[in-house]
């Protein structure tokens, strides 16, 4: 894709939730997210200043407002614009999307990124149940050095949560991590000992996420 027409692209892919108010149209968004990130993930791309006179729309009314146009024509690095909006559908009030902000979110992060991170930490600790749920669900699909250093957060935090539909995507999660994971690892003895304490869940759909684990 021309460097002309990464703007436009971009404009279409920044404050999903501020601009389409049908949820198709963010489910979209987030799907895209994840496809064009390598177009925005290159040096050549994020040295890339975008000339302000690139960023009109080429239709009848529209163009980019004030604050993305101040964000993209200041250098930005248009790579972590995507990850801002994969976290803000993380937090959409419909479910579909959400999840699969997750999917973006997940390929989008960085190793061990501190902002990635504390994203994820306050997710962990929110009072909506299903931004918790969103929360174990990112160590389901994010590569493990994404999160090493805040597993805690899902075999202490989550994994004691009261909610059932929390504690399944935490043993979907352990069953991922524990999939990719060598007996001889410092971590191994303690994702066994958790799998030991979904067996013993009281709610049956719990004990069956992880049922595939027997140790």
């Amino acid at each position: 894709i021309s460097c002309k027409l990464r703007p436009k692209l971009l404009f279409c892919l920044v404050d999903p939730a501020t601009k389409y108010h049908m949820w198709r149209m963010r489910l979209k968004v987030s799907e895209q997210l994840r496809y064009c990130a390598d177009l925005f993930n290159s040096n050549e791309n994020q040295s890339h200043e975008i000339d302000s006179s690139e960023m009109s729309i080429n239709n009848e009314s529209e163009s980019i407002p004030q604050s993305s146009r101040n964000e993209m024509s200041n250098q930005q690095d248009c790579f972590q614009l995507l990850k801002h909006s994969a976290m803000e559908l993380m937090r959409d009030p419909v479910a579909i999307v959400r999840k699969d902000a997750v999917l973006s979110f997940a390929y989008l992060m960085k190793a061990n990124d501190k902002d990635d991170c504390d994203f994820v930490v306050m997710l962990s600790k929110s009072e909506k149940f299903y931004e918790r749920e969103i929360a174990a669900s990112v160590f389901e699909y994010a590569d493990f050095d994404k999160i090493s250093s805040i597993i805690d957060v899902l075999l202490n935090d989550l994994l004691k949560d009261n909610v059932a539909n929390i504690r399944i995507n935490v043993a979907n999660a352990i069953r991922t991590i524990y999939a990719n994971m060598n007996t001889n690892e410092p971590l191994y003895q303690r994702i066994i000992e958790c799998v030991h304490i979904l067996h013993d869940d009281i709610d049956p759909d719990v004990k069956s996420a992880i049922q595939a684990i027997n140790c």
